[in-house]
């Protein structure tokens, strides 16, 4: 499983699963197992209790948006085993526990080698959803997943209650009250500093709050830094409308990009700085915010 510090919700592909993609008009499609590439253990659902503790629970279903795609399926309670878990050197087990199996991807949401994410994310960003939301709906592209969303006890919350220390590896802040659209645990960018298009270094210092997301490979940064940066490519990223997204040729000479967290500037690698899509076109990892609220909403920390 992906260690997400993006998303809150534990889930692993059901055997059974089910590849989609978005069409133009908003529908889904189904699609071939390649477009949504993931490990081969994936997990059989036995759809029903088990003598080992294994529950269905059907008042609820699964449905959750991530930048690459989205996953549909139903919640279960079960027992969870983490060996060597935080400071604890002995395995710790979560009697109990609700996760997710997903029955059905839209999109590429994993990488091709995990079958599952495991979310650290701030417990109020799950995707639990009562069964008066129709899964037909969201489908059609009648409804969203962002609708009718409940909270449950995650795993991560689970992991604290048995004596896990209440952090991963990174010191957080939550966003202000009055700054948020819910809560999401972030650190305060002081600065960025990067390249120019006219080859001059420059040091933006307005600060910003994003998450560090763990389980994407893109970084939201403010519009005009983002252009920037963009365009100080060798050669210069081209922006693509309908998407948002920069591609940039492959064998491209990305910036220099420095991201300054408490008083610390830590240099974005510049392998970090291009990836590419299953058919081979390669893009800019840095994306303008579309929105004064999503600024800085996700940052890719380097390796």
């Amino acid at each position: 499983m992906t260690v997400d510090t993006g998303s809150a919700d534990a889930w692993v592909l059901g055997s059974d699963s089910q590849c989609l993609q978005l069409a133009p008009n908003g529908t889904t499609v189904q699609a071939s197992r390649d477009s949504c590439p993931s490990g081969s253990t994936t997990f059989n659902y036995p759809g029903k209790a088990t003598d080992h503790g294994f529950e269905v629970d059907d008042s609820v279903w699964f449905g959750q948006s991530l930048g690459a795609g989205d996953t549909i399926g139903t919640f279960s309670y079960d027992t969870m085993s983490f060996p060597g878990c935080g400071s604890r050197r002995d395995s710790l087990s979560i009697p109990h526990q609700e996760f997710a199996v997903a029955n059905t991807t839209i999109g590429a949401v994993l990488d091709g080698f995990a079958v599952g994410i495991l979310g650290f994310g701030y417990p109020s960003i799950t995707y639990q959803h009562p069964n008066t939301l129709s899964i037909d709906e969201v489908l059609a592209g009648n409804a969203s997943l962002f609708d009718d969303r409940t909270a449950y006890p995650t795993v991560f919350e689970s992991l604290v209650a048995e004596g896990m220390e209440p952090y991963i590896n990174l010191a957080r802040e939550r966003t202000p009250f009055d700054q948020a659209q819910g809560f999401e645990w972030t650190l305060r960018i002081q600065s960025l500093t990067y390249t120019t298009p006219y080859g001059t270094t420059v040091t933006n210092t307005t600060s910003f709050q994003a998450v560090v997301d763990s389980g994407q490979n893109l970084n939201l940064l403010p519009f005009e830094a983002a252009r920037d940066i963009n365009a100080a490519f060798d050669p210069p990223a081209t922006l693509v409308e309908t998407t948002g997204f920069y591609t940039v040729p492959c064998n491209a000479t990305p910036p220099t990009l420095g991201v300054t967290i408490a008083n610390h500037t830590f240099a974005i690698h510049a392998l970090d700085m291009i990836w590419c899509d299953e058919a081979g076109t390669c893009y800019s990892s840095v994306v303008p915010a579309t929105n004064d609220a999503q600024q800085g909403i996700s940052l890719e920390l380097p390796r």
